[in-house]
């Protein structure tokens, strides 16, 4: 539930978006609602709340380089996959991702995939990009045809900067993201593999996790992405299982202010 878009918001209903008591004490400086209102630093208030929500709001997924089909607005956060199958295994090679794209990294898989092709290797690349506003569509090479891709608009609505951390990486199985808590609300965890991906699902989401992308496979990529600030360090969780072969994979947590 978000906050109301115009009138009055009440220190209740803020608690409650919150998911703390209606009660509990809490004030426009504390760094959750700070987080929550999009105001990381400067003068704040009420108003700065209208419409806003803890949980991130998927605005388009697809694959490719396909027309977004939806409204794109500045502080918007897209995140790419995209992945090939190559020879002989090089990861700066083959492997883009669309202009003005971060890059978070880019691996192969160790061994090749089928036992009676030796020269196949499987391969991933991944980044995220803050939006200007009004994109329609992604920029860039043909191979970009392979990738999934997603935007994400952050709870607290338009993002300023972004930035990475607690990025892992696999070159011969699943990849499993884990991370410590986080007051920040705009944080996504994000998982992805590259190559042939045969078949693919997300794996392991612990209870209280927003699943925001399931499982979105491209031609030679496949990305999940979801929405949980609480610390997690089980080891077996937030993985994207990309096919069954020898998978090169990347998770990365991302977050916004």
């Amino acid at each position: 539930m978000a906050l109301p878009s115009s009138g009055q918001i009440t220190f209740n209903q803020v608690n409650v978006e919150l998911d703390n008591t209606a009660t509990a004490q809490v004030g426009l400086n504390d760094s959750a609602v700070r987080g929550l209102f999009g105001k990381s630093s400067g003068q704040i208030s009420m108003s700065d709340g209208y419409g806003k929500s803890t949980v991130p709001t998927v605005i388009a997924s697809g694959t490719g380089k396909n027309n977004f089909g939806a409204t794109v607005n500045s502080g918007d956060v897209a995140i790419f996959y995209n992945g090939r199958m190559t020879r002989p295994p090089s990861p700066s090679s083959g492997m883009v991702l669309p202009s003005g794209f971060t890059m978070v990294d880019t691996v192969n898989a160790s061994v090749q995939w089928n036992t009676g092709d030796p020269n196949w290797y499987e391969g991933v690349i991944c980044g995220y990009k803050l939006m200007g506003g009004g994109e329609t569509s992604f920029q860039g090479d043909a191979s970009l045809s392979n990738g999934a891709w997603s935007i994400i608009r952050m709870p607290g609505g338009a993002m300023s900067s972004l930035s990475h951390f607690g990025t892992v990486v696999s070159t011969n199985r699943n990849v499993h993201i884990n991370f410590s808590a986080t007051s920040n609300l705009n944080t996504l965890r994000l998982v992805g593999s590259g190559g042939y991906n045969a078949g693919s699902t997300f794996g392991g989401i612990p209870s209280g996790a927003v699943v925001l992308v399931n499982s979105l496979r491209g031609p030679r990529a496949t990305m999940g992405a979801a929405f949980y600030n609480s610390a997690y360090t089980s080891g077996t969780g937030f993985q994207i299982f990309g096919g069954g072969f020898k998978k090169a994979a990347i998770g990365f947590s991302l977050q916004g202010s």
